[in-house]
């Protein structure tokens, strides 16, 4: 019974850890998905209830300014596109983190459970890989899905 005392008490901070990440990275994501929203329906809201002199303004812009003006706006657009982008990465990227961060505290809870178990054995072997699991680095979570830097590269993929 001592031995599960000592056990609970190295497994009771990473566990209490770990369900504090996962709570803030959630809370994080939650806001990530806010600014997301954000960003989309402001722009769509205003264009909608300005269409008249928005779709004018325009009209002119591309008259007086011809392929200059189209490709401003398509910069503009793209630039739209890379924040969205940045701020959906966000998001995910705290899901990420919150569900390893609770997947760590499920296995940190139930290998204490197991050890309390008098039925259940646990060997040296078997502790090794639950601590293992336990204390894996993370998962990487920043894939970097930039253009390939070559044709070679293109098509290696």
């Amino acid at each position: 019974m001592t031995e599960v005392f000592a056990e609970k008490l190295k497994l009771e901070a990473p566990a209490s850890y770990w369900e504090t990440i996962s709570s803030d990275a959630r809370d994080a994501s939650w806001k990530w998905l806010s600014a997301f929203t954000v960003a989309v329906l402001t722009p769509l809201g205003l264009a909608w209830l300005n269409w008249s002199e928005l779709s004018t303004a325009v009209t002119t812009f591309l008259a007086d300014t011809g392929i200059g003006g189209a490709a401003f706006i398509s910069v503009l657009g793209i630039g739209y596109g890379w924040v969205l982008k940045h701020l959906s990465r966000g998001f995910v990227q705290n899901l990420l983190i919150a569900d390893d961060a609770k997947q760590r505290n499920v296995m940190t809870m139930t290998y204490l459970a197991l050890s309390k178990d008098a039925d259940v054995e646990i060997s040296n072997n078997e502790r090794a890989l639950i601590l293992n699991a336990l204390f894996r680095p993370a998962p990487p979570s920043n894939a970097d899905d930039g253009p390939p830097a070559s044709l070679l590269e293109l098509l290696r993929k």
